[in-house]
């Protein structure tokens, strides 16, 4: 399960860590309570069925946050963010998901199967 946030919009700027972390909270128990009606509704498709299958049989489940953060800022107090105290935070609060949820970045992309580029309006 990944949630990717891009936090560079200036509309962003009010945002707390600690909103943030509900927000992922929310996100990840949101998709896991869809995972179920999911796999057995005849609305869906067959390809969307067999996603929340395998989701359902799998073993464990990893939570990675790909966050994207303004440049650093004194002014900005989410430019500022400590990644790895996030990353703390949501461990301790998706304990019984995930104990060691990932948080990374484009700067910060250890080996995983994605990339993120900017676009332009």
């Amino acid at each position: 399960m990944c949630e990717i946030k891009d936090y560079t919009d200036p509309n962003t700027k009010h945002l707390t860590m600690k909103e943030l972390i509900e927000i992922v909270i929310h996100k990840v128990i949101s998709t896991l309570a869809a995972i179920l009606p999911m796999k057995m509704s005849v609305n869906n498709s067959a390809r969307e069925r067999k996603i929340a299958r395998n989701f359902s049989i799998a073993n464990e489940i990893k939570v990675i946050v790909h966050i994207e953060l303004p440049p650093k800022r004194r002014t900005l107090k989410q430019s500022n963010w400590d990644l790895s105290n996030l990353q703390i935070q949501l461990g301790r609060k998706l304990k019984a998901i995930d104990a060691h949820p990932k948080v990374v970045s484009k700067d910060e992309l250890p080996d995983l199967p994605w990339i993120v580029k900017s676009t332009t309006n």
